[in-house]
């Protein structure tokens, strides 16, 4: 198996929902599964022009797709 960007990382389980293609998730969510504080979510929001209320916020999959990449350093 080859070396790809997420080679050897342990996923929690929002990036797993959103490989399957899934996502029912708020931001809250996001930074708790994957070990990331509220605010470090909300930056990738405000950067790509996520409209949130609150860290409750349920994202969309294709926005909720677009953080994890931020985070993971593989947007386009």
């Amino acid at each position: 198996m080859g070396k790809g960007p997420l080679n050897g990382m342990i996923l929690g389980e929002s990036i797993k929902l959103i490989i399957m293609g899934f996502a029912d998730l708020s931001i809250s969510e996001i930074a708790t599964d994957n070990h990331f504080s509220e605010e470090e979510v909300m930056g990738p929001c405000n950067h790509r022009g996520i409209a949130y209320p609150a860290s409750q916020t349920r994202l969309q999959l294709e926005e909720t797709k677009a953080v994890m990449l931020d985070f993971f350093g593989l947007a386009a």
